[in-house]
């Protein structure tokens, strides 16, 4: 049996935000019940122990996020969250005393607009919730700005948000960047990360050509579960565009040991993108650095 190292769970594909960055929903709006919750951890705790909530969706909206959280746990898994950052501080109870949570990546860059008060008041909230979060739980917490641009050129709110960082943790961000090359990741405090990439498109048949050659860890290391329950190769195909299944209607298991699925893996393992989807994705690009 094949073992994963991580499964990704949408709980919802709501989200209160429109970011710029995020291609738009084209699937009904929906929230995973606690049953089928439940039948997802059933299925996939055979392949993976890690989990992490997010393909689209913002997973703070979710009524039964804590609830989520500690089913979670007892089943042995540990999950990676990642959010917008809107919701910290109001939600911090849904996620305080839930051992399960391992890491809350926090997208930074989703704040957009040129709006100084609005952005300083969006970073007292989250700085307000990373640090609640710092002292009574364990889990690491990533500050992300997945927006740099050609030849790592910084946007201008990323300015700003730097600035309150290095005030906050005490560290010349600005500093650290100058003198390290290519830098993506600095540590800001124990458990306590930035993390800086290249801003980038999600995949879509719609976009350029990119080429049949190349690898991803679709199906190798991960595989998702959208909101409905379709399984795809990556946390990536936010449309559901390679659906290898369903797993309410179909076992988990089958699903990846599926002839498409199966043509995905192998074909990565030969360096050949099979999927026309695959074909038009820039992000696997960076596995060839």
């Amino acid at each position: 049996m094949k073992r994963l190292k991580r499964v990704y769970v949408e709980i919802t594909n709501v989200c209160n935000l429109h970011c710029s960055f995020c291609s738009p929903m084209r699937r009904e709006p929906r929230f995973l019940s606690r049953g089928e919750f439940a039948s997802i951890l059933e299925q996939v705790a055979p392949y993976t122990g890690y989990l992490y909530f997010h393909v689209k969706g913002e997973p703070l909206l979710h009524p039964q996020l804590g609830e989520f959280l500690d089913l979670s746990g007892q089943a042995g898994f540990q999950v990676n969250l990642t959010t917008n950052g809107t919701l910290l501080r109001q939600k911090l109870p849904q996620l305080l005393d839930r051992p399960a949570l391992r890491q809350v990546n926090l997208s930074l860059h989703s704040f957009e607009g040129d709006q100084p008060q609005r952005l300083q008041e969006y970073l007292d909230s989250v700085l307000e919730g990373v640090n609640a979060l710092r002292q009574e739980t364990g889990a690491y917490l990533v500050l992300r700005l997945w927006n740099l641009l050609a030849g790592d050129a910084m946007p201008k709110n990323n300015r700003v948000i730097l600035e309150r960082l290095s005030r906050e943790f005490a560290i010349d961000l600005f500093e650290e960047i100058t003198h390290r090359e290519k830098v993506r990741s600095i540590t800001l405090a124990p458990r306590v990360f930035l993390s800086q990439e290249e801003e980038f498109d999600w995949p879509s048949l719609q976009n350029p050509f990119v080429s049949e050659t190349g690898f991803c860890y679709g199906l190798g290391t991960m595989a998702a579960v959208l909101v409905d329950g379709t399984v795809v190769p990556c946390c990536l195909d936010g449309d559901g565009e390679i659906a290898l299944g369903n797993l309410f209607q179909q076992p988990f298991g089958e699903i990846l040991e599926g002839p498409r699925a199966q043509a995905i893996h192998q074909g990565f393992t030969r360096r050949r993108a099979v999927e026309e989807l695959c074909r038009h994705c820039t992000y696997r690009t960076r596995f060839d650095r």
